[in-house]
């Protein structure tokens, strides 16, 4: 059968290298109607020409090829192709047995003198490392991951091997080699830097290396060291130094000055205290201070820039650096503390009242009371004049006026004075005043909280221990009075 073969693809690749003349013979050609096994690559379906080999049995099919233009492109990349024996009949054209996907590779036998070529198939993915040339066999590909690890391993020990070193060399600088010697004392003055205890206990011969000892400070968040007299053994980690330096064996003596501040004080009487202290402090500037609303206290109204009766009377050690605004700070702390340990909480009333308005009535209470038993009948009478409603016509609240307008004070009042015009004076005002009158004591703020019950509207001092005498009515208010004015007590 007359046959014509054809390449459906891209036109094949040959070596072009000059074949030998037996190889060239027509026993090497193939028969009619046999495949022609290609040498080299076969482009994949799709490929814009056709090459065509008419097999006559006159022709050499290997040097056809070899002479056909070599026409690469893009479509290389593309499956493999299938041969065809086309017959007379184009419609009798069947596949030879080319699967897709097969590709070829040429390599040469050495028989005696003569070399033969030899076409070996292989997969798509050989084929493709084949043209990348980077084809590894499954032995080469183990032994380049062997390498990677082998490298990986050598790199980990080298990291920590330096790691290793790194630690203990900063192991040294913060921990001396050999054992702790003898404790000496080191005595830290008022107001050294964190930098001169260093250098002191470097010149003690107590620590290693003093950046190393800074840094391990630093880290700690240590950035102050009380002064005082300490006994620390030489040579020692830096963390037993710092466990020493925490508690010192003779805290330094650190010079103060006393403050006494008596209940019933005005900040105008406590700014001029202040004042008496040694170190220049200045009067005025406490005042400014207090009025200004720099200085506040939680139980403080918002409109209220005063801190008027929200200070504690006591005894305050005051270290001489301490400012006007230190003093006052210490003091509207102090109070709010006690006030919160009594159960006053902000913005939570108590018996109707808000807790500034308590604070309020125990100023009253800390100015009229004399003695201990008055104070909870003095807040009876307070509350009980509030609920009626009636003046309070309390005689500290036209003193408290009075300085306010800068007028001195007196220890009796005259009928001019109780018609003082000012909002505190609540002879002619009705309700409590706007601010507390005095600094008040947690006796007094207690008792402003838990009036005794009773019906008392009115009170008077009646005995010369400064002891009241309480009426419900106006006639026994009036009596007590009368006896009070015939033995010469008001």
């Amino acid at each position: 059968m007359t046959g014509q073969l054809v390449f459906s693809g891209e036109q094949a690749r040959f070596d072009l290298e000059t074949i030998d003349e037996a190889d060239r013979s027509r026993s090497q050609s193939p028969a009619p109607g046999q495949a022609l096994v290609p040498i080299g690559e076969i482009g994949g379906p799709g490929a814009e020409s056709e090459q065509e080999w008419v097999d006559d049995g006159s022709s050499d099919p290997f040097a056809e090829a070899a002479r056909a233009p070599d026409r690469r492109g893009p479509s290389r990349r593309r499956s493999g192709a299938r041969a065809f024996v086309q017959p007379a009949d184009p419609d009798e054209a069947q596949p030879i047995g080319w699967p897709d996907q097969v590709y070829w590779r040429v390599a040469y036998q050495r028989v005696g003198a003569r070399r033969r070529r030899v076409y070996i198939p292989v997969t798509p993915p050989m084929a493709a490392a084949q043209r990348r040339g980077g084809y590894r066999s499954p032995r080469m590909r183990s032994y380049r991951w062997a390498r990677v690890l082998v490298s990986f391993a050598v790199f980990v020990l080298i990291v920590g091997g330096a790691g290793l070193w790194v630690r203990n060399w900063w192991l040294r600088q913060l921990d001396p080699s050999g054992p702790p010697g003898a404790a000496v004392t080191v005595v830290v003055p008022e107001g050294a830097s964190t930098s001169d205890i260093v250098s002191l206990l470097k010149e003690n011969e107590i620590i290693g290396t003093e950046w190393a000892f800074r840094f391990y400070l630093d880290r700690k968040g240590i950035d102050e060291i009380q002064a005082g007299e300490y006994s620390i053994a030489r040579n020692s980690a830096a963390w037993d130094v710092v466990t020493a330096l925490e508690s010192p064996v003779k805290p330094a003596e650190i010079p103060v000055d006393k403050l006494v501040v008596p209940e019933g004080l005005t900040l105008v009487e406590i700014a001029d205290r202040v004042a008496a202290l040694p170190g220049g402090r200045s009067a005025e500037v406490f005042l400014e201070l207090a009025e200004n609303g720099r200085v506040r206290s939680k139980f403080q109204p918002g409109l209220v820039a005063t801190v008027e009766g929200l200070v504690y009377p006591a005894t305050y050690d005051i270290p001489p650096e301490w400012s006007e605004f230190d003093i006052l700070t210490r003091m509207v702390e102090e109070f709010d503390e006690r006030a919160t340990a009594l159960g006053l909480v902000p913005g939570v009333p108590v018996r109707g009242l808000d807790p500034y308005q308590i604070i309020v009535i125990a100023s009253l209470i800390e100015e009229e009371a004399k003695v201990e038993a008055d104070r909870v009948l003095i807040s009876q009478v307070i509350h009980n004049r509030l609920a009626v409603p009636m003046r309070l016509q309390i005689d500290a609240t036209v003193l408290y006026a009075r300085e306010l307008q800068g007028l001195p004070r007196t220890d009796r009042l005259s009928n001019d004075d109780l018609l003082l015009s000012s909002h505190w004076n609540t002879y002619v005002r009705d309700g409590l005043p706007p601010t507390p009158i005095a600094a008040s004591r947690s006796a007094s703020i207690d008792a402003a909280m838990n009036p005794i019950p009773g019906p008392y509207l009115f009170y008077v001092l009646t005995n010369v221990d400064g002891s009241h005498s309480f009426a419900a009515t106006l006639e026994e208010f009036e009596a007590f009075k009368a006896q009070a004015k015939a033995d010469g007590v008001i």
